[in-house]
């Protein structure tokens, strides 16, 4: 599409739902996606340039309807909230794919289609730089309250090479590296209060109910996001949130700005429940969070919001 929102070309027909990665190389307008167990890469007229087999993805991560806000987070990352990625750069031959939280990192040399595994399933949300900077994230746990520990990702910085650990950052997700490769942006959720509530098993779109109560416990967050030297030293809180937490960071072209989506806790949720500390249907659709597309400035530090009752952005590289 054209930046009015019209449609130039199609370069895919056909595609399964949740069974296609796209992305702008970065360092060409070329776009490659991941179709199935195929990369494809074909300029911007939509002619193709090459491809190659990668490995099969990763299947069966499984587990029902979680409860309703991180059902909105994960609309707006992946299954329990890492993301699938696909980064690669014309000029390196270098491309890796992240099916998610049932594949391990795959790497390939573009040029001779050659993929291999090099991370364990463990390892998620790859993310290039222009310098060669690679970052990931995997899975580790924290400590909510004492004795109470909660599911959470960890980044670390790795050489593409070898797939052996530069540098831990702690804890963290979403990584996204500046357009000169000198800054590394991330994403930090702390556990800030337990929502004990019970509701339906799964509230659709159009406010109909599927299955009986059940405890629907939720969480509220503070979401950071942070920024740190290309090494991994002197990170930096930029700014700290109330929510729940963000979709993936994608920075402006100018450099100047972090657009992402921003899921609310579901503080509004939790002060209506009925006395019994159940919800409904009707009191979800009238309560419940809500996702919007806010910017941030990193000169200023001023958060606006873009749009309200909208998610995943795609900002033009």
């Amino acid at each position: 599409m054209d930046a009015n929102g019209n449609l130039v070309r199609t370069l895919v027909k056909d595609v399964q739902g949740g069974d296609l990665l796209a992305s702008w190389a970065l360092d060409r307008d070329d776009i490659g996606y991941v179709q199935g167990q195929v990369f494809k890469d074909v300029d911007v007229t939509g002619k193709a340039l090459g491809r190659f087999n990668v490995l099969s993805r990763g299947y069966g991560c499984g587990g029902g309807p979680p409860p309703p806000t991180d059902q909105l987070y994960w609309n707006e990352t992946g299954y329990e909230g890492v993301i699938d990625s696909l980064v690669w750069s014309m000029r390196r031959h270098f491309a890796a794919v992240a099916y998610g939280c049932a594949s391990p990192v795959l790497v390939a040399d573009t040029a001779s289609g050659r993929t291999l595994p090099l991370f364990t399933h463990q390892w998620a949300e790859p993310a290039l730089s222009v310098g060669s900077q690679f970052a990931i994230t995997t899975g580790c746990q924290i400590a909510f309250t004492p004795g109470q520990y909660a599911r959470a990702q960890c980044l670390s910085l790795v050489d593409v090479r070898t797939g052996s650990l530069e540098a831990n950052l702690g804890v963290g997700g979403l990584p996204a590296w500046s357009r000169d490769g000198r800054t590394l942006y991330f994403v930090r959720r702390t556990g800030k209060q337990l929502m004990h509530m019970t509701g339906p098993f799964y509230v659709r779109a159009n406010g109909s109910v599927m299955g009986s109560d059940e405890p629907r416990d939720d969480l509220a967050f503070v979401t950071s996001i942070w920024m740190t030297q290309a090494n991994g030293s002197h990170p930096v809180r930029i700014t700290s949130l109330d929510a729940f937490g963000t979709g993936p960071l994608q920075v402006t072209r100018d450099g100047r700005s972090l657009i992402f989506s921003l899921v609310d806790n579901p503080w509004n949720l939790y002060h209506h429940l009925l006395p019994s500390g159940r919800y409904t249907a009707a009191l979800l659709q009238r309560y419940g969070p809500h996702v919007s597309i806010r910017r941030l400035d990193l000169v200023t530090g001023r958060i606006t919001t873009i749009i309200r009752d909208a998610g995943r952005p795609a900002v033009q590289p």
